[in-house]
């Protein structure tokens, strides 16, 4: 994390919203936690980068009425 800290000319950590949105995350293997209904993995995935909870929801309600995925 020292590394990149340099780079990005701030301190990383896991509140750094600003930092994170300049940092692209592709995951190996499908990134969907079975445990968890659609709405949570989206909202678990969108929170790495949005911290206000209420655009998160405006965007997660906006995803799954866009891709007609259902709430399970």
């Amino acid at each position: 994390m020292k590394e990149a800290s340099k780079y990005l000319e701030k301190k990383c950590g896991p509140n750094q919203y600003d930092i994170k949105s300049k940092i692209g995350v592709v995951f190996q293997d499908v990134a969907v936690f079975q445990e968890l209904t659609v709405y949570e993995n989206i909202d678990y995935f969108c929170g790495l980068y949005i911290k206000d909870k209420k655009l998160r929801k405006e965007y997660i309600e906006e995803a799954i009425e866009l891709t007609r995925i259902r709430r399970v």
